[in-house]
């Protein structure tokens, strides 16, 4: 397909060629290389540590190298370009993670540090900081699991963490639960001579080494908090229950084939952050007006989360809470008297609850129905590195319109990397966001079309899962989320060879379904 841009745009990209060339024959520059930092650093005016810090970077947060002179490295970070010490620097491995090592501390040394804990590896606390207790685990993991034992957490040994088939301290894979058949298929089992076929079936009242591995699936995937036991209670039922509702499957609480194939999977649907179950009670509790404490907290921080109110969470249900769950209890046909009890509780905390309508947070404009979707020939696919990096930079809002649900909300561009580092501009956008989403967070790309400021329209696409770092405030979100152009797929193959190919695969095919046209 031949690439929208204009020639003005292309005579301007020929100059940054141009000038890019000329420049490697006279400093070592690079290309824009993406790299991450491995612990928390300062990005300094010049490459000393004497120089003024212009801002502190967060470890794992996404950095643009431009040169390297020295042991230093001059990088972008959002708007800010300044001078960064290059063994603080990592670049992603092929398989899409972040080498870790000794001495690390960032975002992604806690995730490994959970995952080893859930294993059985680790008992220290999961604080991010790569320490030698969890250097030591590392290596209990990968000689278990016949992988080098070096210490370092890299692409290989992070793969293999975070399957369904790593090995635990005890013996027990995630690929398979011990005692059971392979769920992907029927088992046969001799019985005098003759093959009967197994049915993979756990409910609740069992016990024993399979129940404690779906347990430890469940808690991988958040929805549970305890640690498993090998009893399958009212608590392993109602993460059970969970884990059906969110993934499609029939939610009878029973772990038969299809559960236990799509639980040991790599496409399994993780919980709902605030909908983890913590222990086997029912929530018994009923909160109203006037009462304060750590679940007023919680109940608000879930509204928020939906929508229903916008002020941070404080602990104190006052008439701007008791007015939020009043809101959250008509829009989910409960009875509405302002009193959060056991019903209202229970459904703000699942996957079922509705997120707030464009219009419930007061005093946002953004975040409506859109009055109009674009005719399909004023879409574009408008390729990332030669013409959204060119026109529009960090801090660029642009308007999001989703096909699917014909809402619209607004999202910034906070960086420009390999793809667009965005927020939601505004609580309401976020709630509209979510809604468009079916009300649950997902990495599943989903095909968007994208309005810039200068009136063109791009298909693209995104997720709504927060990760990492965020910069506005009040907007309900915590943390960044990732918008996806047409890039090439070579360069995306060496680039990011695991969600950046599933996202311009999902772009590529909603493209054909919109216009008729394959783009290679």
């Amino acid at each position: 397909m031949q690439r929208t841009i204009s020639h003005r745009v292309w005579a301007l990209a020929l100059m940054v060629i141009l000038a890019s060339r000329l420049i490697m024959f006279v400093s070592p520059a690079l290309a824009d290389e993406i790299w991450f930092t491995r612990s928390g650093t300062k990005l300094r005016a010049k490459a000393s540590t004497s120089a003024n810090a212009i801002i502190t970077i967060k470890g794992g947060e996404e950095v643009s190298v431009v040169s390297r002179s020295g042991g230093w490295s001059q990088v972008r970070y959002r708007s800010h370009t300044g001078y960064i010490r290059s063994d603080l620097l990592v670049q992603l491995t092929r398989s899409g993670y972040i080498p870790l090592e000794n001495g690390n501390e960032c975002p992604q040394v806690k995730d490994v540090q959970t995952a080893l804990r859930d294993l059985g590896y680790f008992s220290g606390k999961c604080d991010g900081k790569f320490g030698d207790d969890t250097e030591s685990a590392v290596k209990a993991f990968q000689k278990r699991n016949s992988i080098g034992a070096d210490g370092i957490a890299g692409g290989e040994t992070q793969r293999v963490l975070y399957s369904g088939a790593a090995i635990a301290v005890d013996g027990i894979s995630g690929a398979g639960l011990p005692g059971l058949p392979d769920a992907s298929s029927s088992a046969a089992a001799t019985t005098g001579g003759t093959s009967a076929a197994v049915s993979v079936s756990l409910k609740k009242g069992d016990t024993g080494t399979a129940v404690k591995a779906m347990q430890s699936l469940l808690k991988n995937l958040g929805y549970i908090t305890f640690a498993p036991d090998g009893v399958f209670g009212s608590g392993t039922e109602k993460a059970v229950i969970e884990f059906q509702s969110r993934n499609g499957l029939s939610a009878d609480g029973k772990v038969g084939a299809a559960t236990l194939n799509v639980l040991s999977s790599s496409k399994a649907v993780a919980a709902a952050a605030s909908s983890t179950i913590t222990s086997t009670a029912a929530t018994k509790i009923t909160l109203k007006k006037g009462d304060s404490g750590s679940e007023v907290t919680k109940m608000q921080k879930r509204l928020r989360e939906l929508g229903y109110i916008s002020f941070t969470a404080d602990g104190k249900f006052g008439s701007g809470t008791q007015t939020g769950v009043i809101a959250f209890q008509k829009a989910n046909k409960l009875s509405a008297d302002g009193v959060a009890g056991a019903g209202t509780l229970t459904l703000l905390y699942s996957s079922s609850a509705k997120a707030a309508s464009a219009s419930t947070v007061s005093g946002s404009s953004s975040g409506t129905t859109a009055s109009s979707a674009p005719a399909n020939s004023q879409v574009k696919l408008l390729h990332f590195f030669d013409v959204v990096k060119v026109k529009y930079k960090a801090g660029t809002a642009v308007t999001v319109y989703d096909p699917a649900s014909g809402l619209s909300w607004k999202l910034q561009f906070m960086s420009l990397g390999r793809h667009a580092d965005s927020e939601p501009m505004t609580a309401n956008d976020t709630a509209v966001m979510n809604k468009a989403f079916g009300n649950t967070t997902t990495w599943t790309p989903k095909a968007v079309l994208i309005k810039f400021p200068d009136g063109v329209w791009s298909m693209a696409t995104m997720h709504n899962t927060p990760h990492l770092s965020s910069t506005i405030k009040d907007n309900n979100f915590s943390g960044h989320l990732c918008v996806h152009f047409l890039r090439d797929m070579d360069e995306v193959t060496k680039n990011d060879p695991n969600y950046g190919v599933q996202n311009q695969k999902a772009l590529r095919a909603a493209w054909k379904a919109l216009t008729g046209q394959a783009v290679n």
